[in-house]
């Protein structure tokens, strides 16, 4: 016998599905960076030996107000090596990244971010512009794990 109360799918508006707070440019950069962002840092640090990866992309919420983001944290082993907020500039729509280096126990805010305002940006992209502000993480990314890897080798060989 069909129980149809316990059939029912419950379906909510798409725009509060999964809303946490986040601009919709930096949920596709996010979502972009899940599949993409991964996969660069796993093939960069992945270590054949131990069968697993020495690298981390890890992710929170952080906010000025208006602009609502995240911020990207990449790992290299223990070590925070660049932190990326990633936002939607609320007066010109323009998706915007702001790059900076530090170590944190948690997500940094705002007040952790070193820039004047919200218009001291690192990289800015056209709105909607999410595939080439992903690249350009990744690449960020890659210059970070390849440059923390080259000073551990050089460590590892007794060089300064």
């Amino acid at each position: 016998m069909l129980n149809k109360e316990k059939d029912i799918k419950i379906m909510i508006e798409i725009e509060s599905y999964m809303y946490d707070g986040a601009n919709w440019q930096a949920q596709c950069v996010l979502a972009y960076l899940r599949c993409m962002g991964i996969a660069k840092v796993e093939d960069l640090t992945w270590d054949k030996e131990n069968r697993r990866s020495e690298g981390k992309l890890k992710v929170g919420r952080c906010e000025n107000c208006r602009e609502q983001g995240y911020v990207f944290t990449i790992i290299y082993g223990v070590k925070q090596l660049a932190h990326f907020w990633v936002y939607e500039h609320r007066n010109s729509d323009n998706l915007c990244v702001v790059e900076f280096e530090g170590f944190f126990l948690n997500t940094p805010t705002i007040n952790n971010i070193p820039m004047k305002d919200k218009y001291d940006t690192t990289k800015d992209f056209s709105c909607g512009d999410i595939v080439n502000c992903g690249n350009w993480i990744i690449e960020r990314i890659e210059y970070y794990l390849n440059r923390e890897k080259s000073m551990t080798i050089k460590k590892n060989e007794g060089e300064e």
